[in-house]
């Protein structure tokens, strides 16, 4: 008897599921759009109704620096946000080392085989009491 309630449920959930009506991107009305030539056009008191004012083109100047910094600092940013995910990978390691020998590692050495080859662990110090990772 309980299969059969389990079975006609399934094709119920089935049917309800299958029948339901989809919606195609056709089917979908356009989203609003202002009217041509008013799209910019702020009333003359619109200062005092609180809404914004139309933006301002931004001078070639600014982009050019607004580039160059992210060019200059886009390095640094790199590099570290690589040495904060190697110390996660490591700490990582060391987690899942503790996890399954029930104990921390006594050195790096023991999860080196965790690691890509050619890992560098010189970076890094450990402290197999808490298992914890940190960059030198």
């Amino acid at each position: 008897m309980n299969k059969l309630v389990y079975l006609l449920s399934a094709v119920a959930l089935v049917f309800a599921l299958g029948c339901t009506p989809k919606e195609s991107p056709e089917d979908t009305p356009p989203p609003p759009q202002a009217p041509q030539g008013q799209a910019d056009a702020l009333p003359p008191d619109a200062s005092d109704a609180g809404e914004a004012a139309p933006a301002q083109p931004v001078p070639a100047g600014k982009i050019v620096e607004d580039y160059a910094a992210g060019v200059t600092t886009a390095p640094g940013k790199a590099r570290s946000a690589n040495a904060k995910v190697e110390m996660a990978a490591v700490q990582t390691a060391v987690s899942s080392f503790q996890v399954m020998n029930g104990r921390y590692p006594s050195s790096l050495d023991e999860v080196r085989g965790d690691m890509q080859p050619g890992f560098d662990m010189s970076p890094y110090n450990y402290d197999p009491a808490t298992g914890k990772v940190s960059r030198k």
